[in-house]
């Protein structure tokens, strides 16, 4: 027994967690502009075979151009769910937390959640004007009452979403608000102010009315540089004023949208062809007030009458919705609606991009769901969201001859939105989903015989899982034609993986069928993590998008956005604060090749010099749990190879305290065993309850341990090649709610779900004691308990270079390389037909890359990784050195 303390450290790579490389330590890589090539131009041109340690990348630029070969127009796209407070609090100019004073129980503090008095002489309350219709609207029924009982004046301030509000200086912002009272004759004030009393801006509003009236004032804060957290009081002198939708927002946002305008820049960087929204989740909801309702997002149509002007659809009479994601007390997740149906496809319009929008198939979220709700076929309830459906067809292509025609037309937009998609439910795969989406299909074809102009070439996107392996949507497309269905033309496909799959599943669509009536519709999808691996891996994997363009019709990252306050899900794409934003690596290679898209494949081959890109898993060991109270006893780590024992400990001591981390969890030693206690949620949601042990370069070796469950919804959890809490993998005893087996991987900080071909049913017994092994051998691990094997896997080892070759629309020939090893690779290219007398002298080179595996972006360090771009001398064949962790795009521009 050893009795050292162990110290962890983070190496450059994650050498024990997904894709494992060779070699991985800080590389330096060359910035693009000086990657000056071998073989210009002018040099003496590569016609050979390769040198020892040079690729051969040979593309056929003469080849002629089919159906066979064409890629997507919409291959790359957004998903916009609100999630991680997307909307409210994100991209949702509004600046103001609970305007309508609608929040509900889960908000700390109820209905007058965000809202403080300034003075002990200012008293709120929030008024229900349901009981005698003083409301402003009956969908928006709250609204608060302010009164003052001293001399001077006093009210109520907001701070805004999580950060706070940040406001710049000098720039304007419009406040506005509806307000009466009956009796007061004195002015409203609104202040600026921070968080020491300090005023940056003072206003009055007067000619307050006994009836509802909207009151606006135009905002400069001043006397401070840059941004400033603020916050926003609204007062009153002596009296009682009543107010609702209480508003700032800046008058300077993204193309005159209600969005913030350094968001909306980053979203239209990404040059996206589609937008699928509202989720998502979302869209499934939890129980009935959760669940999303596109006519909700506009106010129904409803209009309101204020000062002697009607308006239709507006913010101030769309009702409240509440989220399926929870939030926590201090940064509930409410929906204000503020970016409704109608401002997604205003949206749309302006990035240029196809509205994808997505609908509840009448059930709530199977696995979210306290109690999962299906609607009976028959049900009012069921009627009414295929009546959805329709009427959503009828909002964005009628006229003013049709009601939700009317709405929209009444709302501002005369002309229609375009839409050709709709996507029924989210991720379901149950047998009433598909009961339910043919009943939308017969709505849909019926409405087509009676209305052609206004449905007839309307297209749906059926549901398939949540897993990359299950195929049930495609099962269903297999013979719906059979039954009348010919309208249904996307699968939605969803799964979030490992590095790992990303980079050996290339070639996942080579094989699917191209005579099927639907097309591939990947709209959700992610390697779980913002590191750089991450991002190579999905690059990788979007070479594979490319080359099989023409069943693969769109494809989304997700989540789109997260925060840094508090977050549901990680990893995300973009990241925002209150006065900044920032790209992760992920949103780069999104970037690249959305902006790089080829209109037809071009033929390539590849042959890959001899580099070795296989590694030994290695890593420290460790012990837990998941909710769940457990004892361990007799653990031992033995060498595979010599079969010496590296580690062992009876727990009849505290010795064990020195040789082992926790990270998280209750842990003492009791009757002789090691106990871990807590039983409700951990506070590190990747690996639970843990501690870990031993060298952080073991490899090939074997733990052995005896397992108790003593209380607790689960079972254990045994984490090997263990680099740090970010970056581990471990076997899932017991998980999800004590019903499987399976392993699971920590990649910069983001947890995978059950790695696909691992998962096993079982259920463990409480208070039985389980021999538990775990063999790491090479790349491979296994997983025995009571000596009966529930778990192998064999991490694959990435190809050393992945590559994808395009004609665009102009003639410009693309080539795309992504290196995923430690070392930069030369590629010697041929381009076969090449007319040089047609294209420029010069391609434009654009490299992302990092020098580790596990490098991000982040607040502090936002474009540690961004792209960056040379040129390089161009001939029928030149030398390109692709530089370490890389991704390349040659672009060859066509004169």
């Amino acid at each position: 027994m050893f009795h050292k303390k162990l110290k962890r450290c983070l190496f450059s790579t994650l050498l024990c967690t997904t894709m494992l490389i060779s070699g991985c330590g800080n590389a330096a890589n060359s910035p693009v502009a000086s990657n000056q090539p071998e073989n210009s131009a002018t040099d003496t041109p590569v016609t050979e075979g390769p040198a020892t340690g040079i690729s051969t990348y040979t593309i056929d630029v003469s080849a002629s151009m089919s159906e066979d070969n064409v890629i997507s127009d919409t291959l790359y796209g957004l998903f916009l769910e609100d999630i991680n407070h997307a909307l409210d609090g994100g991209m949702y100019a509004e600046l103001i937390k609970n305007r309508s004073f609608e929040y509900g129980t889960a908000a700390g503090n109820g209905k007058k959640h965000g809202w403080t008095v300034t003075a002990d002489t200012a008293e709120f309350t929030v008024v229900d004007g349901i009981e005698d219709s003083s409301y402003l609207h009956e969908q928006n029924p709250s609204y608060v009452r302010i009164t003052n009982t001293g001399s001077d004046y006093s009210g109520i301030y907001n701070k805004g979403y999580l950060e706070g509000m940040s406001l710049t200086a000098d720039a304007a912002y419009n406040f506005s608000f509806y307000v009466k009272s009956d009796s007061y004759q004195q002015d409203v004030k609104v202040t600026l102010f921070d968080d020491k009393d300090t005023v940056y801006f003072e206003g009055t509003i007067g000619d307050i009315k006994n009836t509802w009236s909207k009151k606006e004032l135009s905002v400069i804060p001043t006397g401070f540089d840059g941004n400033k957290t603020l916050r926003l009081s609204v007062e009153i002198a002596n009296g009682s004023v009543d107010m609702d939708m209480i508003s700032l927002m800046p008058t300077d946002t993204y193309q005159d949208t209600n969005i913030r305008r350094d968001i909306g820049e980053m979203l239209e960087a990404l040059n996206p062809s589609f937008l699928r929204f509202p989720g998502g989740c979302v869209v499934e909801g939890r129980d009935l007030e959760s669940m999303y309702s596109w006519k909700d997002s506009i106010g129904n149509g409803a209009t309101l009458t204020v000062d002697g002007v009607t308006t239709t659809g507006d913010i101030a009479v769309r009702p409240q919705g509440r989220s399926i994601w929870s939030g926590t007390a201090g940064h509930p997740f409410y929906t204000t609606y503020g970016i409704g149906f109608y401002e997604f496809f205003e949206l749309c319009e302006v990035l240029d991009c196809l509205a994808i929008p997505v609908l509840n198939a009448g059930m709530t979220c199977q696995i979210q769901s306290p109690k999962y709700i299906v609607f009976d076929v028959g049900s009012e309830e069921f009627k009414q969201c295929v009546q959805d459906a329709l009427d959503l067809v009828e909002f964005c292509r009628g006229d003013e001859s049709t009601y939700w025609g009317s709405v929209r037309i009444a709302m501002g937009h005369e002309e229609p939105f375009r839409l050709k998609y709709i996507s029924i439910g989210n991720e379901q795969w149950q047998n009433e989903y598909f009961q339910h989406y043919r009943l939308f299909v017969d709505a849909f074809n019926k409405a087509a015989e009676d209305n052609p102009a206004l449905y007839g070439d309307i297209e749906l996107c059926v549901a398939n899982s949540t897993t990359s392996g299950d195929r049930v949507g495609w099962n269903y497309v297999s013979d719906c034609a059979d039954f009348g269905d010919e309208i249904t033309t996307l699968v939605d496909e969803h799964y979030y993986e490992t590095p790992s799959f990303f980079f050996t599943n290339v070639h996942r669509y080579d094989s699917y069928d191209r005579n099927s009536q639907a097309k591939v519709f990947l709209g959700e999808y992610a390697a779980k993590s913002n590191t750089l691996e991450a991002a190579l891996s999905e690059a990788a994997y979007m070479t594979g998008l490319e080359k099989n363009g023409d069943i693969v019709q769109m494809a989304c990252y997700a989540p789109l956005f997260g925060n840094r306050t508090q977050n549901q899900w990680t990893p995300d794409l973009i990241w925002y604060g209150n006065n900044t934003v920032f790209g992760s690596v992920n949103y780069y290679v999104q970037q690249l090749y959305a902006n790089n898209k080829g209109q037809y494949n071009l033929p390539t081959t590849l042959e890959i010099a001899d580099i070795d890109t296989e590694s030994d898993l290695s890593g420290m060991a460790g012990l837990g749990s998941w909710m769940t109270s457990v004892a361990y006893d007799n653990l031992v780590i033995t060498d595979n190879i010599t079969g010496n024992v590296l580690y062992e400990n009876d727990f009849e001591d505290n010795s064990w305290e020195e040789d082992f981390e926790i990270n998280e969890g209750t842990w003492y030693v009791e009757d002789g065993r090691l106990i871990q206690k807590n039983t409700s949620d951990p506070a590190d949601t990747n690996t639970g309850d843990a501690l870990y042990f031993g060298d952080i370069n073991w490899n090939n070796y074997t733990l052995t341990v005896e397992g108790q469950i003593l209380s607790g919804a689960e079972g254990f959890l045994i984490p090997v090649c263990v680099t740090n809490t970010n970056n581990n993998i471990f076997w899932n005893i017991g998980g999800w709610g004590n019903t499987v087996s399976c392993l699971q991987i920590v990649s910069g900080g983001s947890k995978s779900g059950q790695v696909s071909g691992t998962t096993k049913n079982m259920t463990l017994s409480k208070d039985k004691t389980y021999t538990i092994k775990v063999i790491v051998d090479g790349n491979k691990i296994e997983g025995y308990l009571n000596d009966m094997k529930y778990l192998e896997y064999t991490q694959t080892s990435p190809d050393a270079l992945y590559e994808t070759a395009s004609l665009d629309y102009n003639g410009d020939i693309i080539l795309k390389l992504v290196n995923p090893t430690a070392s930069a690779q030369k590629v010697a290219c041929n381009l076969n037909g090449f007319d040089s007398a047609s294209y420029e002298a010069a391609a434009t080179v654009t490299t992302l890359s990092g020098t580790s595996l596990s490098d991000t972006n982040s607040f502090s360090e936002p474009e540690k990784m961004a792209p960056t771009e040379g040129t390089l001398s161009i001939a029928e064949s030149f030398i390109y050195e692709a530089p370490a962790y890389s991704v390349n795009i040659l672009r060859i521009p066509k004169k």
